[in-house]
Protein backbone atom coordinates (compact mmCIF):
# COMPACT_ATOMS: atom_id res chain seq x y z
CA UNK A 1 0.00 0.00 0.00
CA UNK A 2 1.31 3.45 -0.95
CA UNK A 3 2.77 5.37 1.91
CA UNK A 4 -0.03 8.54 0.73
CA UNK A 5 -2.30 9.27 -1.59
CA UNK A 6 -4.98 12.03 -1.84
CA UNK A 7 -7.87 9.90 -1.17
CA UNK A 8 -6.07 8.41 1.86
CA UNK A 9 -7.53 10.35 5.63
CA UNK A 10 -5.65 13.48 6.48
CA UNK A 11 -4.82 14.50 9.88
CA UNK A 12 -4.48 17.74 11.41
CA UNK A 13 -3.51 18.56 15.04
CA UNK A 14 -3.67 21.89 16.72
CA UNK A 15 -3.43 23.46 20.06
CA UNK A 16 -7.24 25.31 19.68
CA UNK A 17 -10.42 23.99 18.74
CA UNK A 18 -11.88 24.33 15.36
CA UNK A 19 -14.99 24.61 12.67
CA UNK A 20 -12.60 24.73 9.31
CA UNK A 21 -8.76 25.02 8.65
CA UNK A 22 -8.13 27.84 7.64
CA UNK A 23 -5.48 28.54 4.31
CA UNK A 24 -1.92 27.82 5.10
CA UNK A 25 -3.05 24.97 7.65
CA UNK A 26 -0.38 21.78 8.11
CA UNK A 27 -1.96 19.13 7.50
CA UNK A 28 -0.67 15.38 7.23
CA UNK A 29 -1.67 11.79 6.58
CA UNK A 30 0.68 10.59 9.78
CA UNK A 31 -1.52 10.43 12.62
CA UNK A 32 0.94 10.18 15.16
CA UNK A 33 2.64 13.53 12.97
CA UNK A 34 -0.41 15.52 13.81
CA UNK A 35 -0.35 14.09 16.87
CA UNK A 36 2.61 15.99 17.77
CA UNK A 37 1.54 18.93 15.99
CA UNK A 38 -1.02 19.17 18.22
CA UNK A 39 1.41 19.07 20.97
CA UNK A 40 3.09 22.79 20.28
CA UNK A 41 7.09 21.21 19.76
CA UNK A 42 9.50 23.43 18.90
CA UNK A 43 11.05 20.18 17.96
CA UNK A 44 10.32 17.11 16.16
CA UNK A 45 12.31 13.74 15.12
CA UNK A 46 10.70 11.13 12.15
CA UNK A 47 13.01 7.99 13.10
CA UNK A 48 14.07 6.02 10.42
CA UNK A 49 11.49 3.37 11.94
CA UNK A 50 9.24 5.67 11.07
CA UNK A 51 8.34 6.50 15.03
CA UNK A 52 7.34 10.43 15.88
CA UNK A 53 8.78 11.82 18.35
CA UNK A 54 8.72 15.60 20.00
CA UNK A 55 9.36 18.25 22.93
CA UNK A 56 5.24 19.53 22.84
CA UNK A 57 4.05 19.25 26.41
CA UNK A 58 0.84 20.89 26.04
CA UNK A 59 -2.42 19.09 25.90
CA UNK A 60 -4.01 19.24 22.39
CA UNK A 61 -6.68 18.16 19.49
CA UNK A 62 -6.92 15.82 16.92
CA UNK A 63 -8.93 16.42 13.77
CA UNK A 64 -9.08 14.44 10.32
CA UNK A 65 -10.00 16.32 7.32
CA UNK A 66 -13.55 15.38 6.59
CA UNK A 67 -14.17 16.67 2.75
CA UNK A 68 -12.07 15.88 -0.11
CA UNK A 69 -8.58 16.86 -0.77
CA UNK A 70 -7.58 17.40 -4.13
CA UNK A 71 -4.22 18.01 -5.53
CA UNK A 72 -4.82 21.86 -6.26
CA UNK A 73 -6.01 21.94 -2.68
CA UNK A 74 -2.45 21.49 -0.86
CA UNK A 75 1.18 22.21 -1.69
CA UNK A 76 4.21 19.84 -0.22
CA UNK A 77 6.01 21.58 2.73
CA UNK A 78 9.48 19.88 4.00
CA UNK A 79 9.26 19.68 7.77
CA UNK A 80 11.39 17.45 9.55
CA UNK A 81 14.09 17.90 6.65
CA UNK A 82 12.78 15.37 4.34
CA UNK A 83 12.94 15.56 0.82
CA UNK A 84 9.73 14.01 0.20
CA UNK A 85 6.77 16.07 1.91
CA UNK A 86 5.14 14.01 5.25
CA UNK A 87 3.12 17.53 5.64
CA UNK A 88 1.10 19.34 3.53
CA UNK A 89 -0.13 23.00 3.69
CA UNK A 90 -3.56 23.94 3.33
CA UNK A 91 -4.55 26.39 -0.26
CA UNK A 92 -7.67 26.87 0.77
CA UNK A 93 -10.47 26.47 3.71
CA UNK A 94 -11.14 22.59 4.88
CA UNK A 95 -14.09 21.45 6.47
CA UNK A 96 -12.44 18.87 9.35
CA UNK A 97 -13.82 16.98 12.11
CA UNK A 98 -12.81 16.63 15.61
CA UNK A 99 -11.41 13.21 16.49
CA UNK A 100 -10.77 14.22 20.34
CA UNK A 101 -8.53 16.32 22.93
CA UNK A 102 -5.27 14.43 23.75
CA UNK A 103 -2.37 14.37 26.35
CA UNK A 104 1.37 14.42 25.49
CA UNK A 105 2.83 10.84 25.39
CA UNK A 106 5.72 10.27 27.27
CA UNK A 107 6.80 7.72 25.05
CA UNK A 108 6.58 10.20 22.05
CA UNK A 109 8.92 12.91 24.28
CA UNK A 110 12.55 14.00 22.94
CA UNK A 111 15.17 13.25 25.79
CA UNK A 112 16.92 16.83 26.71
CA UNK A 113 19.95 15.45 25.09
CA UNK A 114 18.20 14.95 21.81
CA UNK A 115 16.59 17.73 21.26
CA UNK A 116 20.09 19.47 22.72
CA UNK A 117 21.80 17.54 19.67
CA UNK A 118 19.18 18.98 17.07
CA UNK A 119 19.45 22.64 18.47
CA UNK A 120 23.43 22.13 17.61
CA UNK A 121 22.83 20.94 14.33
CA UNK A 122 20.38 23.85 14.05
CA UNK A 123 22.98 26.39 14.56
CA UNK A 124 26.10 24.73 11.92
CA UNK A 125 25.55 27.15 9.30
CA UNK A 126 24.11 25.09 5.78
CA UNK A 127 26.84 24.96 2.93
CA UNK A 128 25.95 27.76 0.38
CA UNK A 129 26.34 27.77 -2.85
CA UNK A 130 26.29 30.37 -5.30
CA UNK A 131 25.52 29.07 -8.74
CA UNK A 132 27.46 31.72 -11.59
CA UNK A 133 25.45 32.37 -14.93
Amino acid sequence: MPEWGYCRLWYHGSQVRLERLPVGSTITQNRNLARAFAHKPTFVSLTEAKEVRHDGVEPGYIYCVSEEVRPRDVKGHTVLGIAEPKAWLTQRSLRIKLIGRIEPDPVEKLTEEQVFQMRKEQSRPSDHRTLAN
